[in-house]
């Protein structure tokens, strides 16, 4: 029934968002926004929503506790994303800022809906998105 109303509401199968991780992101911000999602998948029965890690080149990313994490993909390459939610400290910066905020910018042009958590807003605001 939940999975209907998802699909229902965005004629979509389910909910994908990309988590745009750098590195020092903190990891309760991470933990806290997938433990809720896998949650409603396990209660539902259903995979209402999927998420995907991603970092700016795909490489392993140590969060603020030094634990390391291994992305799916990297920024530039992402494409069919419903959300993405970026998790940084405030002074992130991309290795390659012409790159990085363009991504962020065409992927809002396409439709992706755009967030931060903890320091990610400030990536966001300066991406101009």
């Amino acid at each position: 029934m939940f999975h209907q109303s998802i699909s229902r509401a965005t004629g979509k199968e389910n909910i994908h968002l990309g988590l745009l991780i750098f590195p020092g992101f903190p990891m309760a911000c991470l933990t806290s926004m997938i433990a809720p999602l896998r949650a409603a998948n396990e209660i539902s029965g259903e995979t209402a929503f999927r998420w995907t890690l991603i970092s700016e080149t795909g490489a392993p990313v140590n969060s603020s506790a030094m634990v390391r994490f291994h992305p799916s993909c990297d920024l530039i390459s992402l494409r069919d994303m419903d959300y993405l939610i970026v998790l940084s400290p405030p002074d992130a910066q991309f290795d390659t800022p012409r790159k990085g905020f363009g991504a962020l910018r065409a992927l809002e042009r396409h439709g992706t809906i755009l967030g931060g958590v903890s320091g990610g807003g400030y990536s966001c605001w300066r991406a101009q998105v």
